[in-house]
């Protein structure tokens, strides 16, 4: 999918959806008094984060000496305010470029074993893992 959003300032797209994920589910009963079930699983997400929309700028004191500068560098061009794709990540963020680096897997296996009429054995273990690599990539 396309980006949904458009740089004020370089035109370029931002909002690109990078989802995948599958799952594996397994239940054997393997007899009468054993029961096993082993789950996986597993996504991943590199979708471009939505960058700040373009807004207006109000300088509160037209005296300062800060204001001139401010007025410069942050022009939001002309028609952005009112459209809700307008926005701006590269003079925010420098060279680098908003998405996510989302990982997580999984793994789980139950094992229920009935020993006699009053006495069972269960097994719980499961593992898992999420990696956060940031929201900041270099373009």
């Amino acid at each position: 999918m396309r980006g949904w959003q458009e740089s004020v300032t370089s035109g370029e797209e931002l909002g690109e959806q990078g989802q995948t994920a599958a799952r594996l589910l397994i239940d054997w009963d393997a007899s009468d008094a054993l029961q096993i079930k082993f789950a996986a699983n597993w996504w991943q997400d590199d979708s471009e984060i939505p960058a700040p929309l373009a807004t207006d700028l109000l300088i509160q004191v037209p005296t300062s000496p800060v204001a001139p500068v401010l007025e410069d560098n942050l022009e939001i061009a002309e028609g952005s305010l009112d459209d809700n794709r307008a926005a701006d990540w590269k003079c925010a963020v420098g060279e680098y470029h908003p998405e996510r680096d989302l990982d997580y897997d999984s793994l789980a296996l139950t094992v229920v074993w009935d020993l006699n009429d009053q006495l069972t054995f269960t097994s719980l273990t499961s593992y898992a893992q999420y990696e956060d690599g940031g929201y900041l990539s270099a373009d």
